[in-house]
């Protein structure tokens, strides 16, 4: 696995640590939705908390829409 894979898969597991212990920032969670095109299809946790709508969690390179404040 080269390094950039690694360090994707490292940061991904340590949101879903900061998920499970209820403590995940506004920042952590922006982290996550960019990083939601390398989620399995399968890991629903990581793929709720990133927004990816249920639909879309099969396409790979799924990139959701950045959120506005008041949208």
């Amino acid at each position: 696995m080269n390094r950039k894979k690694e360090h994707v898969k490292e940061r991904l597991e340590y949101l879903r640590g900061e998920i499970k212990a209820e403590r995940i920032s506004y920042g952590e969670i922006a982290e996550l939705q960019a990083l939601s095109a390398h989620i399995d299809p399968s890991d629903t946790l990581l793929l709720e908390w990133a927004g990816v709508p249920e639909h879309l969690a099969d396409h790979v390179g799924y990139r959701p829409e950045p959120q506005i404040a008041g949208d």
